[in-house]
Formats: C-alpha cells, sequence, structure tokens
C-alpha cells in the first residue's frame, strides 16, 4: 500500500514537472536590455560627415532617459548651426519626443529625452571628421551618465544587465 502510493505521488510530481517544463527542461531567459551606439559608415575621410544612431532594445516602460556619449574631439566635431547654436539631430522614430542637448568642449555629449514607450532607433546626430585618427577611435556611451526613468519618474527596475555597445570608427586623409 505505501509502495503504490509512492509511485502515485512519483507519477503526478513527474506529470507536474512535465506540464511545466518547456523542449529543454527551463524557460527562455528574458531578452537582455540593450542602448547601442551605431556609426554609418565606421570610416570617412576629414572634411566629410558620419551619422551616430542611438538603439534602445528590451526596456519595457522607458519614458525618460539621459545619456552621455564620448567622443574625441580632436578627431571629430559635433556639426552646429553657428547661428542658432542647434546641434543637428533626429529624433527618431516617428515618436513624439522631446529632448535637451549639451555638448561641452572636451568632447561629451549630453542628452536627456522624454517620449512614449522609447524604443528602436531613438536619436541621430552627426560627426565630421576634423583630422585623421592614427588608429580606430571610440564613441563611448559613458555608463556613469545613463539614467534610465518610466512614465512616473521612477528607475527603470529589472535592469540586472544592461548592455552598452559602442561604436568604433576611423577618420583617415585620404
Amino acid at each position: 500500500m505505501i509502495t503504490n502510493h509512492f509511485i502515485k505521488l512519483i507519477t503526478l510530481f513527474s506529470f507536474v514537472f512535465y506540464l511545466g517544463c518547456d523542449n529543454n527542461g527551463q524557460s527562455s531567459p528574458p531578452p537582455i536590455p540593450r542602448i547601442s551606439l551605431s556609426a554609418s559608415p565606421s570610416s570617412i575621410v576629414v572634411g566629410d560627415s558620419l551619422t551616430v544612431d542611438v538603439n534602445v532594445s528590451n526596456i519595457e516602460d522607458l519614458s525618460y532617459m539621459s545619456f552621455g556619449i564620448l567622443f574625441d574631439p580632436t578627431y571629430l566635431d559635433l556639426e552646429v548651426d553657428m547661428e542658432s547654436g542647434v546641434i543637428t539631430y533626429n529624433a527618431e522614430n516617428g515618436g513624439n519626443y522631446e529632448s535637451y542637448v549639451f555638448l561641452d568642449t572636451v568632447g561629451v555629449l549630453s542628452v536627456a529625452l522624454s517620449g512614449n514607450d522609447l524604443d528602436g532607433k531613438i536619436y541621430s546626430f552627426i560627426l565630421q571628421g576634423i583630422k585623421a585618427t592614427m588608429s580606430d577611435t571610440e564613441l563611448e556611451l559613458d555608463d556613469g551618465k545613463v539614467n534610465l526613468l518610466n512614465e512616473n519618474g521612477i528607475e527603470v527596475s529589472d535592469l540586472n544587465y544592461l548592455i552598452l555597445r559602442d561604436a568604433t570608427i576611423s577618420v583617415t586623409d585620404e
């Protein structure tokens, strides 16, 4: 009688375990939140320009964000309309975004954006090559300056593994 009882329990637990798992016995991990830079083209001649895109993916309920992008002003210059002082950029994705942009003299572009469910390509700006680089130069997301908030102004949670992806570019004489 006890043996039949244990067999039934083992069978029941095996059946429950089988129903609770997918093919490999584990559920798939959630997508990894990511903020990335991409430059097009990745190599330019002095005097030419390239477009840098800021992309966001797998971050739910993102309504406000700020970030800093570091670049070497020895080799690259952010295109600015000298009459108005406006930095040339595009708020992307057809969203209704508001933004604040600040450029300091040491090569840090600081950006603050707000909008509904920021996702995909959210921001673009133009850099011009002013001097040839000896090797590739980095456009870096400053991890100390990335802030992500939801619509209530509360930090977006469950970002244990936020990936920041930088872009590498080169400027040549020819």
